[in-house]
């Protein structure tokens, strides 16, 4: 079994939990915005943290597998 790699003090925004919670936020903030840029600005930005999360969790994810191809090798 792969076991995560620890994000060593990595800032927010350079792993997939830190995008996903900058992407809820957003959520949150467009929901409470009186104007539709607004609600705009911070959907679309919502979407963007969400991709890079994804892509974040699939690079994490092949990295934990390969480390544990590796420690079994």
């Amino acid at each position: 079994m792969a076991r995560a790699i620890p994000h060593r003090n990595k800032p927010p925004q350079d792993t997939s939990a830190g995008c996903f919670t900058l992407a809820e936020a957003d959520r949150a903030r467009a929901t409470g915005m009186n104007t539709a840029h607004g609600r705009d600005k911070y959907s679309s930005s919502a979407a963007a943290w969400t991709s890079r999360a994804e892509l974040l969790a699939r690079l994490e994810t092949g990295s934990a597998r390969t480390m544990g191809v590796l420690e079994c090798a």
